[in-house]
C-alpha cells in the first residue's frame, strides 16, 4: 500500500504539460495497460457467465455502455450484456456495409458469377498451358503468337473479375492472425470497429451503424510476417485513429478521412496515442512522433521495432521491441524517450536512455510501464524488470513451464499486480517492484491470445471463441 500510495503520489506531481493517455478507452486500456483502481479476483476458474461469440478472434473485450463487445471472425461485431452475458447485439463488418442499401443487389448479382468465373480461370490457364507446350515443340505452329496474347489476355481478364468479386466478399478465417485481431475502442458513446479487410465502423450502445467506411484492400507483405492485421484503433478528442494501409485520421462522428500519412503501414503493432502539453502526438513502432491534428512529423528516428508498438507512460515514449533476429543476442533493444511541449504547437522527444537488452528471444507483446518500472515479457516467458527512468536492469522472473503456446495476451497492471498470460490459457499473477513473485496462477478453460480488461472487483477475458466474466 505504501508503494501504491507513493505512486500515486508520484504521478500527481508530474508538470502539467505530461503526456496522458487518450480519453476514450481503447486497447490495453487506452494503451497504458494500467488498471491502478481495480481489484481483481485471483481465482480464475468458475466464471460468472460465458458468452459464446460464434467465431473465434483475438480482440479483446471492449467496454460500452453496459455492454462487452468484441469482434468474431472472419468480420462480425458482438455485444453482450456485461452483467449477465447475455447476446445484445450482433453486425456485420464487410465491405458491402459501406455502401447504401440500393447498390447492394447490384454488387451481390455480381458475386453469384464468382463460381462461373473461376471455371473460366481454370479454362484460361489450360489453354495458357497448351500455347507453352506448343511454344517448346520442335516445330511451332504459325499462329503461336497469336494464341499466346489471346490466352494471356483471356487470364488477365478473369482474374481482374475475380480480383474485383473477392475485394466484396467475406474473406475466410485467415491465421494466424485472423481477420479479427484488432480491439474496438470506445468513447463511452460509440464503439469504433476495424477488422482487417480495412473496414471502418461506428457503432451505437443499440447497434445502430452510425457510419462506416472502406479503407481499402489489406497490404501483403507485413514486417516480420506475410499478412494479417492487429493494429487496434484508437480515439483522441474527435479523432479515430486508424493504422491499416496508411496512419490514418477519421472524423469520429462522421467517418470522414482527416489526413491519411503518405508511408504504408505494414507494422502489426498499435501505435501509441496520448496528449503532450494539449498537443495530441501518436507514435509509431518505425519511430515517429506525429500530431493528431494534421498527420505532420513532429520527430523521428526515436527506434525501430516489429509485432509490437511503443508505450506513452506519464512524459515518457518507451520503445522497446525486437526485429527479426530472433536467437541473436542483442536482438532485443529499447529506448526512453521525455516528451514535451515546444511552445510552438509542437512536442520535442530528448532521449533518456538507449540499449540492447540481454534476451535473444523476440517481444510479441508490449511492455508494461508503472510504478518507475518498466516490465518487459520476452516470447520465452521470461519478465525483464527494468528501472524506467535509466532502463538499467533491475530483475527477472523466469515463468517458462515448457509450454509450446507463447506469451500472446498483452502483460496488464490491476491493482497492486501485474497480470501475464499465455495462449494455451493459462495465466499468472506477479508482485511488482524489483523482485517480481508469483503469488497466484492457474489455468483457463479455453485457449485464446487476447488482452484481459478489468474494472472494479471484475476481469473479462476474451477466449478463442467466447467472452467469460470473473469476480472476485
Amino acid at each position: 500500500m505504501r508503494r501504491r500510495a507513493l505512486t500515486l503520489a508520484l504521478l500527481a506531481a508530474l508538470p502539467a504539460w505530461a503526456a496522458s493517455a487518450a480519453v476514450a478507452d481503447a486497447w490495453r486500456h487506452g494503451g497504458t495497460a494500467v488498471y491502478a483502481d481495480a481489484v481483481p479476483p485471483t481465482a480464475w476458474t468458475t466464471p460468472v457467465w460465458r458468452a459464446p461469440l460464434g467465431g473465434a478472434g483475438h480482440a479483446s473485450p471492449a467496454r460500452l455502455a453496459d455492454e462487452v463487445c468484441t469482434t468474431a471472425e472472419p468480420t462480425a461485431v458482438v455485444c453482450v450484456d456485461a452483467t449477465t452475458g447475455r447476446p445484445r447485439w450482433r453486425a456485420t463488418n464487410d465491405r458491402l456495409d459501406t455502401i447504401p442499401e440500393a447498390e447492394r443487389a447490384a454488387v451481390r448479382a455480381r458475386l453469384t458469377e464468382e463460381p462461373a468465373l473461376k471455371q473460366r480461370l481454370d479454362a484460361a490457364r489450360r489453354a495458357l498451358s497448351a500455347v507453352r507446350r506448343d511454344a517448346r515443340s520442335a516445330t511451332p505452329p504459325a499462329d503461336l503468337s497469336a494464341r499466346m496474347e489471346a490466352a494471356a489476355a483471356e487470364l488477365d481478364l478473369v482474374k481482374g473479375k475475380l480480383d474485383e468479386i473477392a475485394a466484396w466478399t467475406t474473406p475466410p478465417i485467415l491465421d494466424p492472425v485472423g481477420w479479427a485481431s484488432p480491439t474496438p475502442a470506445t468513447d463511452g458513446s460509440s464503439l469504433f470497429v476495424l477488422t482487417g479487410n480495412g473496414v471502418v465502423s461506428s457503432f451505437s450502445p443499440a447497434g445502430e451503424r452510425r457510419w462506416t467506411t472502406w479503407l481499402g484492400t489489406p497490404l501483403r507483405p507485413m514486417v516480420g510476417y506475410e499478412f494479417g492485421t492487429a493494429s487496434s484503433p484508437a480515439v483522441i478528442g474527435d479523432r479515430l485513429i486508424v493504422a491499416y494501409r496508411n496512419l490514418t485520421a477519421l472524423d469520429a462522428r462522421t467517418g470522414a478521412v482527416l489526413w491519411k500519412d503518405k508511408r504504408e503501414w505494414r507494422h502489426y503493432g498499435t501505435p501509441a496515442v496520448a496528449q503532450v502539453g494539449g498537443v495530441g502526438v501518436i507514435a509509431t513502432p518505425d519511430g515517429r512522433l506525429v500530431a493528431t491534428a494534421d498527420g505532420r512529423e513532429l520527430a523521428n528516428k526515436l527506434g525501430d521495432i516489429w509485432y509490437v508498438g511503443p508505450v506513452i507512460a506519464g512524459n515518457t515514449l518507451y520503445v522497446i521491441g525486437s526485429r527479426g533476429e530472433h536467437g541473436t543476442p542483442g536482438s532485443v533493444t529499447g529506448s526512453a524517450w521525455t516528451l514535451a511541449p515546444d511552445g510552438r504547437g509542437g512536442v520535442t522527444a530528448t532521449a533518456l536512455w538507449t540499449r540492447k537488452l540481454d534476451t535473444k528471444e523476440r517481444l510479441y507483446v508490449p511492455p508494461v510501464v508503472y510504478g518507475g518500472f518498466a516490465y518487459v515479457l520476452t516470447i520465452d516467458s521470461v519478465l525483464h524488470v527494468l528501472d524506467a527512468k535509466t532502463g538499467a536492469d533491475v530483475g527477472t522472473l523466469s515463468l517458462d513451464d515448457g509450454s509450446p503456446l507463447g506469451t500472446f495476451p498483452s502483460p496488464t497492471i490491476a491493482g497492486d499486480k501485474l497480470f501475464l498470460g499465455w495462449e494455451s490459457g493459462r495465466w499468472a499473477a506477479v508482485s511488482l517492484g524489483a523482485r517480481p513473485a508469483i503469488v497466484a496462477g492457474g489455468k483457463l478453460p479455453e485457449n485464446g491470445r487476447a488482452t484481459p480488461v478489468f474494472e472494479g472487483k471484475s476481469v473479462f477475458v476474451r477466449t478463442a471463441g467466447a467472452l467469460l466474466r470473473f469476480d472476485r
